[in-house]
C-alpha cells in the first residue's frame, strides 16, 4: 500500500492494442509536474471514449507530455513525445492559450522541460510555436549547444527497448 501511495498512477493495464494507466496525479509527490489534482480536474474535459472517462485540456496534456519526457524519462522516449506535441498543436492550433501553457509551465516548475521539448519539436519537427511563448519562456530557453546535446540524447536508440516499456 505505502508503494502505490509513492506512485502516481496503478500499474498500467493492457488489453490488446491499448495500455491504460488511471492517474491520481501527474507525477510522483515533489516531482514536475506540480499541478494540484483539483486543477486537473476543473480543466478536464470528456473524452468521448468510453462512460464518463475524462481527459486533460489541451494545454495540460501538453505540459504533461513535456514534463513527463524530461523529468520522468530524461528524453530516453525518443522522438514519440515530440510527435505527441506536434500531433497535439496540430489538433488544437489556435485553440491552445499559450499564456495558460505558459504561465502553468511556470507553476508547475517544468518551465525547462516545457522549453527544451517545445524547442526539440520546433528544431526537429518543424513544429511551430508563438513568438509569444518563446517571449514567456526566454529566461529558460535552452542553448543551442544544449539543444545539440539534448537531440544527440533523444536520437540515441542504445537505451531505448528499456524506456519504452516504462
Amino acid at each position: 500500500q505505502t508503494a502505490m501511495r509513492d506512485r502516481h498512477h496503478l500499474p498500467r493495464y493492457f488489453k490488446p492494442g491499448v495500455g491504460v494507466e488511471i492517474h491520481w496525479r501527474l507525477a510522483p509527490p515533489g516531482s514536475p509536474p506540480m499541478a494540484s489534482p483539483e486543477e486537473l480536474w476543473r480543466r478536464a474535459r470528456p473524452s468521448g471514449l468510453a462512460g464518463n472517462a475524462s481527459v486533460l485540456c489541451a494545454e495540460d496534456a501538453l505540459l504533461h507530455v513535456c514534463a513527463h519526457a524530461t523529468s520522468s524519462h530524461h528524453l530516453e522516449l525518443g522522438l514519440r513525445p515530440l510527435c505527441d506535441v506536434a500531433a497535439l498543436i496540430a489538433k488544437y492550433g489556435d485553440q491552445l492559450s499559450w499564456d495558460d501553457i505558459t504561465s502553468r509551465a511556470v507553476a508547475w516548475r517544468c518551465e525547462r522541460g516545457v522549453a527544451l521539448v517545445l524547442s526539440l519539436a520546433q528544431r526537429l519537427l518543424g513544429v511551430e510555436i508563438p513568438e509569444r511563448a518563446w517571449q514567456a519562456l526566454a529566461a529558460v530557453r535552452p542553448s543551442d549547444s544544449l539543444l545539440v546535446c539534448a537531440e544527440e540524447h533523444l536520437l540515441d536508440t542504445s537505451g531505448m527497448a528499456a524506456a519504452v516499456g516504462s
